[in-house]
C-alpha cells in the first residue's frame, strides 16, 4: 500500500508514463495526493489516456492484413505475423503492463470513492461506474488476449490471467482461471450498472464510458461466453439508448469510427494506431468480400501503390472502442443463435447493410438475406462482421471464439499456416510479463 502510495499522484501538467517499479510504472510532471472529486476525475482522465493498442495489434494474427514487405518496422512484427512462439530479440512487445496501469488507477478511484471531496454523489458515482467498468474491460481485454476462449465446460480449469482489485503492489499476483476472472469482470460491470448515471457523452467527451457504452460492451462480453439470451438483452437496453446508423449513401457522411460519428459511444482506444498503419495492407482475401457496389470499399479504404490500405485509425479522431453498428451484428448474432425470431435477426443485417450499400445493389441483398437458413444467417453475420468491423481490433476474437479457421501468413520467402484449432489461437504472455511475475510462466 505504501510503495503504491509513493507512485500514484494526479497528473497536473500532462502524463508521463516511465520508471516507478517494474509493475506499475508511473512518473507524473506535477503531482498531488488526490483528495477531490475533481482530483479523482482527472486520474481516471489519466487511464483513459494510458493509450491502449491491444486490439489493434491482435489485427497481425488475422486474415485480413498483409505484412508490408516494404513496411519500415515490418521486421519488428514479422515473428507475430507468422505465428512464432519464441520471438527473436527484434520482435516489438505486445502491451501486457498496460492493462494492468489501467486496473491501478481504477482500483485507486474504487478504493477512494467514500473520501472523495467536493463534488456531488451525482458526480462521483458516475465516476465510480466509469471505474467499474474499466476494471473490467481490461480484465475482459487482457483475458481474451492471453488466454484461451471460453468454454463453459473447461473455464473452471483453464488458465486465465491474474485479477487485480487491490493497490498493495507487493502482494502476489497469481493467476487465476478463465472462469475466476470472468467472475470478477461480471461483478464489475454489476457495480457499474448500479452507481452509472450519463446515458451517453456528447461527442469530446465520448472517450468516458457512459451506459449505453458500457451495455454494449456487456453484450459483447456474453456474447465472447456464447450466452445469447443475456447478449441480446444487454445490447437491447443500448440499443433503446442509441440505435443511430450512419448511411454512407449520404454526402459527406461522418464515417463511423470518426468519434463525432452518431454511432461512435464510446470513442477511448486506437484500434489500428500509426506505426501498423505503414507496416500493414488489406488483404486480397478481405477485399474480395466487398462487392463493387458496397460503400464500405471506396469509404474505409485506399488504394496505393503497394496495395490498400484502411482509412481507420491512424489518429486520434478515429478512435472508437464500441459504436452501434455492432449492436445491430450483435442482435443479429443472437437472433440468428437463438432460433426464435429468424425474421428479427434478417431485420437488424438488413438495416445495417441498407446503411452500407448503394440502393440497387440493397434491393438485391435483402432478397438474399431473407431466404437465408438458420445456418447460412449465421454465417452470413460472421461475413457481415468481417467487412464492417475490419481494422477495429475485433477479427482475431472472433476467430478465437468461433471456427479458429486455419490461416495462411507468406514474409521474406518464409510461409507458415495457423491451422484449424491450432493451439497458438492462444497467445503466449510476453517476455517482460514473465520475468516480473513468475506465476505467468508460460
Amino acid at each position: 500500500m505504501k510503495l503504491f502510495k509513493n507512485c500514484l499522484y494526479i497528473v497536473i501538467a500532462g502524463l508521463s508514463l516511465t520508471s516507478c517499479d517494474d509493475f506499475l510504472d508511473i512518473k507524473p510532471a506535477d503531482k498531488i495526493i488526490p483528495e477531490t472529486y475533481e482530483d479523482f476525475r482527472k486520474l481516471q482522465t489519466g487511464a483513459y489516456e494510458v493509450g491502449l493498442i491491444d486490439r489493434s495489434r491482435s489485427t497481425i494474427f488475422t486474415d485480413e492484413a498483409i505484412l508490408d514487405e516494404w513496411g519500415a518496422e515490418a521486421e519488428e512484427f514479422q515473428d507475430y505475423y507468422l505465428w512464432k512462439s519464441v520471438l527473436s530479440s527484434k520482435a516489438r512487445s505486445l502491451p501486457y503492463q498496460e492493462f494492468y496501469k489501467v486496473i491501478f488507477y481504477e482500483n485507486e478511484i474504487i478504493s477512494q470513492a467514500a473520501n472523495m471531496k467536493e463534488g456531488s454523489q451525482e458526480e462521483i458515482n458516475q465516476l465510480v461506474a466509469e471505474a467499474y467498468f474499466m476494471r473490467a474491460y481490461m480484465h475482459f481485454n487482457v483475458l481474451n488476449l492471453y488466454a484461451k476462449p471460453y468454454n463453459k465446460e473447461t473455464a473452471s480449469t483453464d488458465k486465465g490471467v491474474p485479477v487485480v482489485t487491490l493497490i498493495d503492489i507487493e502482494q502476489p499476483f497469481p493467476v487465476s482461471t478463465i472462469e475466476e476472472v470472468y467472475t470478477q469482470i461480471l461483478s464489475d460491470v454489476d457495480s457499474t450498472m448500479k452507481y452509472i448515471n450519463v446515458a451517453e457523452y456528447e461527442k469530446g467527451l465520448n472517450y468516458r464510458v457512459s451506459k449505453v457504452a458500457a451495455l454494449g460492451i456487456k453484450a459483447r462480453m456474453h456474447l465472447y461466453r456464447g450466452e445469447y439470451l443475456l447478449a441480446k438483452d444487454a445490447a437491447l437496453e443500448a440499443y433503446t439508448i442509441n440505435n443511430q446508423l450512419v448511411d454512407l449513401n449520404e454526402d459527406n457522411a461522418i464515417m463511423p469510427y470518426h468519434f463525432k460519428s452518431k454511432e461512435n459511444v464510446f470513442a477511448a482506444e486506437q484500434t489500428f494506431d500509426n506505426i501498423l498503419s505503414f507496416n500493414l495492407l488489406a488483404s486480397n482475401e478481405l477485399i474480395s468480400k466487398y462487392n463493387a457496389q458496397d460503400l464500405r470499399l471506396s469509404k474505409y479504404y485506399s488504394s496505393g501503390w503497394s496495395g490498400n490500405t484502411t482509412n481507420k485509425g491512424k489518429n486520434s479522431e478515429n478512435k472508437c472502442s464500441f459504436r452501434t453498428s455492432e449492436l445491430y451484428l450483435i442482435l443479429a448474432e443472437c437472433e440468428a443463435n437463438l432460433n426464435e425470431n429468424l425474421p428479427k435477426a434478417k431485420e437488424y443485417l438488413n438495416t445495417l447493410k441498407q446503411n452500407r450499400l448503394e440502393a440497387e445493389f440493397y434491393a438485391l441483398e435483402e432478397i438474399r438475406i431473407n431466404a437465408m437458413t438458420q445456418a447460412e444467417l449465421i454465417t452470413e453475420v460472421a461475413k457481415e462482421r468481417c467487412r464492417e468491423l475490419a481494422f477495429e481490433g475485433h477479427r482475431w476474437y472472433d476467430l478465437r471464439r468461433t471456427t479458429q479457421q486455419s490461416l495462411t501468413h507468406t514474409f521474406g520467402g518464409e510461409t507458415e499456416v495457423l491451422e484449424e484449432g491450432d493451439p497458438r489461437y492462444t497467445l503466449r504472455f510476453p517476455q517482460e510479463a514473465v520475468d516480473n511475475n513468475p506465476n505467468l510462466n508460460n
